[in-house]
């Protein structure tokens, strides 16, 4: 694969070779949580977005391993049961049963995570069925690996972490532009870095290259 390749590519397996090996479990980890957050509506509240949410927490250090899989064995039962009528419904329909492998994925333990994202039929099962919006999130959370950026702790002023902490911890980042000023005004003259958080078509999500630069995160 190439850089051309890379930005035009909609295949996400071997974009995700090239990444998996060299990344963090919390970038791979996040990567899944964006990926259920895609089809978050069609979870049914629960044992489901329990799960993914204590994932999300635990990628960052904020929850427990304990909790995560105490939701992942509430998942298992949550299926096993199938006992009302909307549980019955969500495994027989081909569209929302595949939903449920993605929501356990997010709580795999850390020691799968690699393995899985190269390898185990489920993630690529999973992919195949979000289609090019996979793509986007590994481009959205590895951003471009032949053209690392190399940040200045200079741009790291108290407006550009303030900005950042606010849309990491709402999940909320229509700020994405105003980041990218502060940043300019720190003297940051990466453009791939300002164009990324200026772009406003781009689908943010926690994992963000970009903004994790910002924040100190790996």
């Amino acid at each position: 694969m190439t850089e051309v390749t890379w930005d035009e590519a909609n295949d996400h397996v071997p974009m995700m070779e090239l990444v998996a090996a060299r990344t963090s479990d919390r970038k791979l980890r996040l990567l899944l949580v964006a990926m259920a957050r895609c089809v978050w509506e069609r979870m049914p509240k629960g044992e489901l977005r329990d799960a993914v949410s204590a994932a999300e927490l635990y990628a960052d250090g904020d929850e427990s391993l304990s909790v995560v899989d105490d939701c992942r064995g509430r998942l298992y039962g949550w299926a096993m049961s199938a006992a009302t009528e909307e549980q019955r419904a969500f495994f027989n329909s081909n569209d929302t049963n595949p939903v449920f492998t993605l929501a356990r994925l997010t709580t795999y333990p850390t020691k799968m995570l690699r393995s899985l994202t190269l390898s185990n039929s489920n993630w690529r099962g999973q992919s195949s069925r979000l289609g090019t919006r996979v793509a986007e999130l590994i481009r959205e959370v590895f951003g471009n690996p032949f053209r690392p950026v190399a940040f200045s702790p200079n741009w790291r002023t108290d407006t550009a972490l303030t900005l950042a902490r606010q849309m990491y911890d709402a999940r909320e980042f229509s700020a994405a532009p105003i980041l990218a000023d502060a940043l300019q005004d720190a003297g940051c003259d990466s453009d791939d870095l300002l164009n990324h958080l200026r772009d406003t078509s781009a689908t943010h999500v926690r994992g963000c290259w970009a903004l994790d630069l910002v924040l100190g995160k790996e």
